[in-house]
């Protein structure tokens, strides 16, 4: 009677361990930097279990120096050169526009192209009829953007780059405002998970200055008129920008941003082009009044439109997100 107690017991525990084992690797660590998605999506949360393992090279392909502060080092270190041989490459490790919340989603917007000397580059198009949507106000928007995924940022120390050229048939649009980088924030509240504030953005074609560059930075809790984050009250809103002129669209040009991501005094947004700082701004970049969740950062062309306009085409390279300025300056020299 022992033996065979102790035989159903051996059993029993060889099988909880099968069976933990064949649980882990059907369900793999997620690393707690990211989020999965919350929206009833087509490929959903399976898309985003690929994406998100821990271990997953794409996402940690560049190394941390150690001897920065382990508290304030962000979650993902990493640089994509676009080299895909198609789209479907491109977006196993990112989310493309609207693939978070629809069945179908245009792919023909994103094109990998090819320099003369042989250098791969993404390119993405803000196109008529292509990703459309309407906002509680009624304003109708189309676009093409990248995502990356979900990640929690607050008091982490990020710097990030890439490189980007305007399209050679480009056109600038009177009272047209395209925007090609956000960072937007999701405050901590249940009620407020459908609301996105833009921390950051950048802009071409501004409706004052046609064919500037216009960067700005706003956080708060929004108003009470903003659809889905109605319930919520106001608690800070600070705007701050700068416009100016854009470079020759025929030459490939580097951004680089960095930010310290912290209700604290000490946070700063400081962006560069090519080398030269061009926008300076220090103090507290979170506001919250139900306190930060998390963040998302999209790269792109989006735009707000009531008129058909013709294609608009940014080319884009040497997508980099790491930990330090240093490192980011030996990636985009």
């Amino acid at each position: 009677m022992k033996n065979n107690l102790s035989f159903l017991l051996i059993l029993l525990f060889l099988f909880s361990n099968n069976f933990s084992i064949a649980k882990d690797k059907k369900h793999p660590k997620i690393n707690e930097g990211f989020m999965y998605n919350t929206y009833p999506c087509c490929e959903g949360k399976e898309h985003f279990r690929k994406i998100k393992s821990k271990n997953h090279p794409f996402w940690n392909g560049v190394p941390i120096p150690k001897t920065l502060n382990k508290r304030k080092i962000p979650s993902i270190s990493f640089t994509d050169s676009f080299n895909y041989n198609n789209i479907n490459e491109l977006d196993a490790n990112y989310f493309l526009a609207y693939e978070w919340s629809k069945k179908e989603y245009a792919k023909d917007i994103y094109q990998i192209k090819i320099e003369e000397n042989g250098n791969k580059f993404l390119a993405i198009s803000a196109e008529n009829g292509k990703n459309t949507r309407t906002d509680n106000y009624g304003n109708i928007s189309e676009r093409g953007e990248l995502w990356i995924p979900y990640i929690k940022l607050k008091d982490k120390e990020f710097w990030y780059g890439w490189r980007m050229k305007l399209a050679p048939d480009f056109e600038n649009f009177a009272n047209s405002n395209l925007k090609f980088h956000q960072i937007l924030d999701q405050p901590q509240s249940s009620i407020s998970k459908k609301c996105k504030f833009p921390k950051f953005s950048m802009d071409l074609n501004t409706l004052n200055l046609p064919g500037h560059l216009k960067i700005y930075n706003t956080w708060g809790q929004g108003s009470k008129e903003m659809g889905d984050c109605k319930d919520l009250k106001p608690f800070r809103k600070i705007e701050r920008f700068k416009e100016i002129e854009f470079a020759n669209k025929n030459k490939w040009i580097t951004y680089k941003i960095g930010i310290y991501n912290t209700d604290s005094k000490n946070g700063f947004i400081h962006v560069y082009l090519d080398d030269e700082l061009i926008y300076k701004y220090d103090g507290p970049t979170i506001s919250y009044e139900s306190g930060y969740d998390l963040s998302i950062i999209n790269f792109g062309a989006y735009r707000r439109t009531d008129k058909i306009l013709p294609i608009q085409t940014i080319y884009f390279d040497d997508l980099t997100f790491v930990a330090d300025k240093e490192t980011l300056d030996q990636i985009l020299k």
